[in-house]
């Protein structure tokens, strides 16, 4: 194992990440923050507060609240940009799995230096699991199976890439230096598709609540949740490893929460389709039958609202998920997706363990139908879509936000 960082790792090193960052204040954005609650109940707050036992405060109705009666913190009015085809540009991955774009990254002393939109950005190399160039398999294939022992530095030899083991010493604009075999060896940058990190095993805790923090400049970053205070948001990566988060940065956070599945999060005990006159579409995870963000026209508002979480589906479809963590209500929001422009016209229908708990008409022009049903004691939940008048054509069913959940701790 790579002893001399993985004992780097231990000193409780805590740096500052900027990762884009707007000049951030106490609210993080002139508007407040939206904080939707585990039952969909959405609470207004000017300003956000989290201490290290996970106990939320703020401006919003009874002022606080534990952390797990989330599943959102989000930013008013801003949106986080999808940065992933940045072209040229290389991305850091860190070992909890989120990732943000770089510019003229460079190593030295066991931090990790890049340049973002104004702000220069450091983050300890301990909470990087690798710098990508060139994504490929074989970069993918080291990233989910990194080395014990060494670092891997992924080297273009013509048409080929192959990975060199060693010790990662240092990176400029030029090269990366790599110890292999006991000398200090140079690689020029123009051959590198990529640097894979050691897995130092650092450990995540287990009492605090995990998250996902999706940036404004785009990218994300993940991990457990450790505190936040005016204008930090303190996200352990593994071990001692901190990232200090302008709350500015923050476009929203989802929270884990024992008290809540999504039902996308999750593999179905059965899935059945049938097509009629349209092309047989598979379901999706939180996309549309089409490949698109789910969404849904509100006629009233005259406007689509969108989903990041939910069902995709087409008449006919069966789906049948495990209620296997007792949990006691499904909900959901349900409708035809926006991108029929109108059209569609199908029967949703809920049942549980073979029993019928729901069923509503909808159409490409109806509102969008927020459901709630008791599921307790139920085992399987299906979620089947009926074929309307204009037999199966347009009917893109979407269930958003499809969720078992447990209504009180």
């Amino acid at each position: 194992m790579n002893f001399s960082r993985c004992a780097a790792a231990l000193t409780g090193l805590v740096v500052l990440l900027m990762l884009n960052a707007l000049e951030s204040d106490v609210s993080g954005d002139e508007n407040g923050f939206r904080l939707t609650r585990v039952d969909g109940t959405v609470l207004e707050s000017a300003s956000i507060l989290v201490d290290s036992q996970g106990r939320v405060t703020g401006t919003f109705e009874g002022s606080s609240l534990p952390i797990d009666e989330l599943v959102s913190i989000e930013s008013v009015g801003a949106e986080s940009i999808d940065s992933s085809g940045n072209s040229g540009a290389p991305r850091l991955y860190f070992v909890t799995e989120g990732s943000i774009a770089l510019t003229a990254p460079s190593l030295a002393e066991g931090r990790l230096t890049f340049q973002s939109t104004n702000h220069v950005s450091t983050v300890p190399l301990e909470s990087a699991r690798a710098i990508v160039w060139e994504p490929s398999d074989v970069v993918t294939q080291l990233i989910e199976n990194p080395s014990l022992d060494n670092d891997a530095v992924v080297v273009r030899q013509g048409d080929q890439l192959r990975g060199v083991e060693g010790v990662v010493e240092g990176l400029t604009d030029q090269h990366v230096t790599l110890r292999f075999k006991g000398e200090s060896r140079k690689i020029g940058l123009g051959k590198v598709a990529a640097i894979v990190m050691a897995d130092l095993q650092l450990k995540l805790p287990e009492d605090r609540p995990m998250v996902n923090v999706m940036l404004r400049s785009g990218g994300s970053v993940q991990g457990s949740l450790n505190r936040w205070n005016e204008n930090l948001m303190f996200v352990g990566v593994g071990g001692d490893i901190e990232l200090e988060v302008p709350a500015g940065s923050m476009a929203k956070m989802t929270i884990e929460s024992e008290r809540l599945v999504y039902l996308s999060d999750l593999e179905p005990v059965s899935a059945q389709q049938r097509a009629m006159f349209t092309n047989e579409r598979p379901w999706r995870r939180d996309r549309s039958v089409e490949g698109n963000p789910l969404t849904l026209f509100n006629p009233a508002q005259r406007q689509k609202v969108r989903f990041d979480k939910g069902v995709g589906t087409h008449s006919w479809s069966s789906l049948v998920f495990a209620n296997d963590r007792s949990l006691d209500r499904f909900m959901a929001v349900v409708g035809i997706d926006a991108e029929t422009n109108g059209r569609g016209k199908c029967l949703m229908v809920v049942r549980g363990d073979g029993i019928e708990l729901w069923s509503g008409q909808v159409t490409g022009m109806s509102e969008p139908q927020s459901i709630d049903v008791d599921i307790r004691g139920i085992q399987t939940v299906e979620l089947e879509v009926v074929p309307g008048e204009e037999f199966d054509l347009a009917d893109h069913a979407n269930w958003c936000n499809a969720r078992f959940v447990k209504s009180s701790p």
